[in-house]
């Protein structure tokens, strides 16, 4: 961390005062937050919360920046490719505010999720790595401990954000997965054409909604091609799921909880009930069929 003499808190984030009450203010201030993924959603949320405030940060990235990484991630330039995400972003916060207390890790083993979250005190946890496994452990394992955790999750043209709380409907089924699968039964499910030509009925949204190429959908079944994201729908989930965290924190807003969620398109912006595919029934079913198979 740099120091940086002269720096003032209620100076640097004075115009907040405008909305927030100085009590609001300090609660920004004091939150906590984990982000498990720097890159595109993270990244950005990461600067957002920096520049609202948010004095406390826990940031979770195994990866490198990559050439790929430079059409949507706010921290990626030609001069931090091959440099870690995670310790990245939590420079770039230092240059927000030199005040931050910022804890990185490169990467937390599944079954200690729920144990880091609680010793690093968090309050809400950010489900946001490239991961999408990962991802989804995460924002279950804060539900289980009683934290509030955010969904944010851009698909093409289609950006998706809701507040997951406590006792509410889980992660899993927001995303259509099978509640209690482990971690490696999720990721064979999200990232194994295998699963992703049985279901591709499920994510024909992609194409639809998100507006992808038939082509490239074609072939990112077969498990030849990524997400394809373009960064104003990236920096634009990141920005809605950021505005969820200062309601949760703050208290002056009510948040879009789970199965509600904001749904933004090129040409709408709704608030939204999310009725997922009924495949996790099918495919918890279809996982233990094949698990001798797939080696699980």
């Amino acid at each position: 961390m740099t120091e940086i003499v002269g720096f003032d808190y209620e100076r640097a984030f004075g115009r907040n005062y405008g909305i927030f009450t100085p009590e609001e203010q300090e609660r920004i201030r004091n939150a906590k937050i984990l982000l498990v993924g720097c890159g595109g959603i993270g990244g950005v949320m990461a600067i957002l919360l920096a520049r609202c405030g948010v004095g406390n940060f826990v940031l979770v990235d195994p990866d490198v920046y990559e050439p790929t990484n430079i059409n949507r991630q706010v921290t990626c330039f030609v001069d931090t490719i091959g440099r870690n995400k995670a310790e990245v972003t939590a420079k770039e916060i230092w240059r927000i505010n030199p005040e931050a207390k910022i804890v990185t890790y490169k990467e937390i083993a599944p079954d200690k999720m729920e144990e880091v979250i609680k010793k690093e005190g968090v309050a809400i946890v950010v489900g946001a790595s490239d991961d999408f496994a990962m991802s989804v452990v995460a924002l279950s394992a804060a539900n289980k401990v009683g934290k509030v955790a955010i969904m944010p999750y851009p698909v093409g043209m289609l950006a998706r954000v809701s507040v997951s709380l406590p006792g509410g409907p889980s992660p899993e089924q927001f995303y259509a997965l099978p509640t209690g699968a482990s971690y490696e039964a999720l990721r064979k499910l999200t990232t194994t054409p295998f699963f992703r030509q049985r279901f591709r009925k499920a994510l024909e949204y992609y194409r639809d909604v998100g507006g992808w190429r038939d082509e490239w959908f074609e072939l990112f079944l077969k498990g030849e091609r990524p997400h394809s994201q373009i960064c104003p729908i990236v920096w634009l989930t990141g920005a809605l799921g950021v505005l969820e965290i200062l309601k949760v924190i703050t208290g002056k807003w009510k948040p879009i909880v789970a199965p509600l969620h904001w749904h933004i398109t090129p040409t709408s912006a709704s608030i939204e009930e999310f009725t997922p595919p009924s495949v996790g029934a099918k495919a918890l079913s279809l996982y233990y069929k094949v698990r001798g198979k797939l080696k699980i």
